[in-house]
């Protein structure tokens, strides 16, 4: 399994997602769609699992997830949804077993999963949504005294 973090990374599935490579890649976020893109530009036979209910679950909603599976299926894109990988047998090829008791043969599994936040922004008091709940100024509801690694700035229009 590979991850997609860096340039190294990426250069490393490079290398493995030539065309008509079958590429099983976990994640359907907005940075997993555009390593799908990518992969599926190459000519690989894609896979896509996501364990939201739809593609981009966290920015988009149910029409527009279905929207975005519904273009990807069209363009030769296999998506599953709601589903988890849940073993991947390191064999020559790989076996991957699904949530949805689905079996896949693949050459290559690409993780282009998403950080989920423990409890520990709570715990700190920060208000967490699907991510950490700002302020109509973009300042984080947190106490004052906590500094925080990245802030967006507000918007100047």
């Amino acid at each position: 399994m590979h991850p997609c973090w860096t340039l190294r990374d990426a250069r490393a599935i490079a290398q493995l997602a030539v065309k008509g490579a079958r590429v099983l890649q976990m994640g359907a976020g907005f940075i997993g769609c555009i390593i799908m893109e990518a992969l599926a530009a190459r000519g690989v036979q894609l896979t896509v699992v996501e364990m939201g209910d739809r593609m981009v679950p966290r920015m988009m909603g149910p029409t527009a997830g279905g929207m975005i599976k519904d273009w990807c299926e069209a363009h030769g894109v296999r998506v599953f949804t709601g589903t988890r990988v849940e073993a991947i047998e390191p064999h020559a090829p790989l076996r991957v077993r699904l949530s949805n008791g689905q079996h896949l043969e693949c050459d290559l599994v690409i993780s282009a999963t998403a950080s989920i936040p423990t409890s520990v922004p709570r715990e700190l008091g920060i208000t967490c949504l699907l991510g950490v709940l700002t302020t109509s100024t973009c300042r984080p509801t947190c106490p004052a005294s906590m500094p925080l690694a990245i802030a967006p700035r507000p918007s100047t229009r």
